[in-house]
């Protein structure tokens, strides 16, 4: 794959933060959905989409097929890729920096410490009474036709007593009906995505 790749730096960073054999994997794991809105192939310089997550506390486990009360998490959150399919070019170019950003719900940033900066911003959900929320607006500053990958995500545990050993897997999917998967397949002809890349990608133009 050449656009996804660039989420593996965040397992990297996330799965450290332990230092613990014991608690080194996912206690849980979780679905949840995530929408691009408006759902438009084009938008125009200035416009603004809007990145829309949530998720009930208490999430049905993947795992133990049961529902677990996943309060107070730290650090809930994924990461948002952002390439331009350029012409011509077998990888796209990271164009984190061609756009603006807004954090309405949650909370989006630019970590410089990890390898590729200009692809990957951070994505951290906001925990409210009764859920965990993500909205964030996305303003193109730049032309050009591009692919964001929202990513699997995790939760490093949670806090107090031996929660910071209880983390959790996020399987963060996109439900748009149409995530404009043609502009890929023209930048990559011949090129077949599968279901999960298809999950989790989402294609448009700036005009």
């Amino acid at each position: 794959m050449k656009f996804f790749f660039i989420i593996i730096p965040f397992y990297v960073l996330i799965n450290a933060g332990c230092g613990h054999e014991s608690c080194a994997e996912a206690n849980y794991s979780f679905a949840i959905q995530s929408q691009v809105f408006p759902d438009k192939d084009s938008i125009n310089i200035g416009d603004t989409l809007f990145l829309i997550s949530s998720t009930p506390k208490s999430m049905m486990d993947i795992k133990s097929n049961t529902t677990i009360d996943y309060t107070n998490s730290i650090n809930f959150g994924t990461v948002l890729s952002i390439g331009e399919l350029i012409k011509d070019s077998t990888i796209p170019r990271g164009a984190v920096f061609d756009f603006d950003y807004l954090s309405i719900k949650g909370r989006i940033y630019n970590d410089v410490n990890i390898p590729i900066p200009n692809t990957v911003q951070q994505l951290t959900y906001g925990e409210s009474d009764t859920q965990y929320e993500l909205k964030i607006a996305i303003i193109p500053k730049r032309k050009g036709v591009y692919a964001m990958g929202v990513g699997d995500g995790l939760s490093s545990g949670r806090q107090g007593g031996s929660g910071v050993c209880q983390k959790a897997s996020l399987g963060i999917s996109l439900i748009n009906p149409q995530q404009h998967a043609y502009f890929y397949q023209l930048w990559r002809p011949g090129y077949t995505l599968t279901d999960i890349e298809l999950k989790h990608l989402y294609c448009f133009k700036v005009y």
